[in-house]
């Protein structure tokens, strides 16, 4: 509780003891993730919960909750990373895992057309591309959807 006091006095327009607009920002977008995200490790410490709080809602969600021919993954993420100028052998390899032509499931991929609506000034990367993308796959069927590719530079370590 400390660290939050410090850090919303820190980013505060109006001083430490003033109405925060980037805290009340914060509250409802953490409300939104724990009404909206579930699964095993739902709300906040989902993978949806954390980009939607860090970057705010997309621009643009693709969802397919039962993917047939061409929209099954095997097919979708190559495109996926091609279109984001990902093409190195690496990437796909690491995407490419357990992942074949009967893979059928559920996943999103969110579109940020800038750098979304970063929630801290320090969430902005200089270094980050324009267009924010993010890929989760619901990998064991739970509901807990996992973040499998962002084109946000050291996200997935």
């Amino acid at each position: 509780e400390d660290y939050l006091r410090r850090l919303w006095d820190r980013h505060s327009p109006t001083g430490p003891d003033g109405e925060n607009p980037l805290e009340s920002k914060f509250r409802a977008r953490v409300r939104y993730a724990e009404e909206n995200f579930g699964g095993l490790r739902g709300g906040i410490v989902s993978d949806r919960g954390r980009v939607y709080v860090r970057y705010g809602p997309p621009d643009e969600v693709r969802f397919e909750l039962n993917p047939q021919d061409t929209e099954i993954l095997a097919f979708q993420l190559p495109r996926e990373l091609q279109a984001d100028g990902e093409d190195r052998p690496a990437a796909r390899e690491r995407l490419s895992k357990r992942r074949d032509p009967a893979d059928n499931r559920p996943y999103e991929i969110w579109d940020y057309t800038t750098r979304g609506d970063p929630l801290l000034p320090e969430y902005v990367n200089p270094g980050n591309k324009i267009g924010l993308k993010f890929i989760f796959v619901d990998e064991l069927g739970d509901g807990d959807f996992v973040l499998v590719y962002t084109n946000v530079p050291g996200s997935l370590q």
